[in-house]
């Protein structure tokens, strides 16, 4: 092993920086795996580690895996190995009519690319209303239109800046 890693070292060197790395380097030395870069920082089955997501595109009727995509666990690159493996199979004749897929695949953008496609997704869309932070939701707020006003839940008006004259005199 140390043979083979000096000669990956002597066909790929790597400089050496002067000095300590910057802060946002060290930070992101504790998110990046230093034996798989391409592997991402995961906590989903409870404790944190460095992990990939695998991804299949079977064909429910014969019951073959169409496809199978690898991708760094986040949450973005499944819909991207989804569009990745429904374009690979298109040259071989193979349009699917419906596509089904849990909630991790159900971002508008790629109901969208599907529905342009014609394909129908059996997929739950993702709702974020509910993850508010902390922060009052849209809904929450109340018009009155004989003031022009929104109210906040407190009571309170919210304030409009208007930034097109913003600074002018």
């Amino acid at each position: 092993m140390r043979e083979y890693l000096a000669e990956l070292e002597q066909q790929n060197p790597v400089d050496d920086p002067a000095g300590p790395p910057p802060a946002d380097q060290k930070a992101a030395a504790r998110t990046v795996s230093a034996t798989d870069p391409d592997a991402a920082w995961a906590v989903k089955w409870g404790r944190a580690g460095f992990a990939y997501f695998d991804n299949y595109l079977i064909d429910n009727a014969s019951r073959v895996i169409l496809g199978v995509e690898a991708t760094p666990a986040r949450f973005r690159q499944e819909a991207l190995a989804a569009r990745r493996m429904l374009e690979q199979v298109e040259p071989l004749g193979l349009h699917p009519e419906s596509l089904g897929a849990d909630k991790a695949y159900g971002s508008g953008e790629f109901l969208a690319w599907l529905l342009a496609r014609g394909v129908a997704p059996h997929i739950p869309v993702i709702d974020r209303r509910h993850q508010t932070g902390g922060r009052f939701t849209r809904e929450q707020f109340r018009y009155a239109p004989e003031e022009n006003v929104y109210y906040c839940p407190a009571g309170q008006p919210l304030r409009v800046l208007d930034t097109q004259t913003r600074g002018q005199s």
